[in-house]
C-alpha cells in the first residue's frame, strides 16, 4: 500500500477548516463570555454573568463555529430580553431579577439550526 503524498495531506483540506471554525468559535464564545463577566463586575461591582453563562457560551461557539456564533447569540439575547418585558408585564419579574441566560442561548441555537438547515434545502433544491 502506498501512501499518497505529502502534498496531499495538507491542513487546507475541508474537514481541518471545519475544526478551525469550530475552535475559533469556543475561543470566541468564551472569550465574549468571560470578558462580558470581567466588564460587568467591574462596572455594576456584582455579578452580572455566572460561570456557567461563560463555559456555556464557550460550548456553543464550538457547535456554531465563528460565523454563526454571533446571530446565536443575538438571537439568545434577543429571546431573553422579550422574555423578560412579558414577564415584567406580567408582573413575574421585577427590575432587578436574575434570570438564567443559558436556556435562551440554546433556544437559540436550535432555532437557528433549524432555519439555517431550511435555508440550505431551499438552495439546493434550487439546484
Amino acid at each position: 500500500i502506498r501512501r499518497p503524498p505529502r502534498s496531499t495531506l495538507s491542513s487546507s483540506s475541508a474537514a481541518s477548516d471545519v475544526y478551525k471554525r469550530q475552535v475559533y468559535g469556543a475561543i470566541i464564545g468564551f472569550g465574549i463570555g468571560f470578558g462580558i463577566r470581567i466588564l460587568g463586575k467591574m462596572y455594576y461591582k456584582k455579578e452580572v454573568f455566572g460561570v456557567g453563562d461563560v463555559k456555556l457560551l464557550g460550548f456553543l461557539g464550538l457547535l456554531a463555529g465563528w460565523n454563526f456564533f454571533f446571530p446565536v447569540f443575538f438571537m439568545g439575547m434577543l429571546i431573553a430580553s422579550i422574555y423578560s418585558v412579558i414577564a415584567i408585564l406580567f408582573k413575574k419579574l421585577d427590575w432587578k431579577s436574575k434570570i438564567p441566560l443559558g436556556s435562551f442561548f440554546c433556544i437559540a441555537l436550535i432555532i437557528f439550526q433549524i432555519i439555517d438547515q431550511k435555508c440550505l434545502d431551499f438552495i439546493y433544491q434550487i439546484n
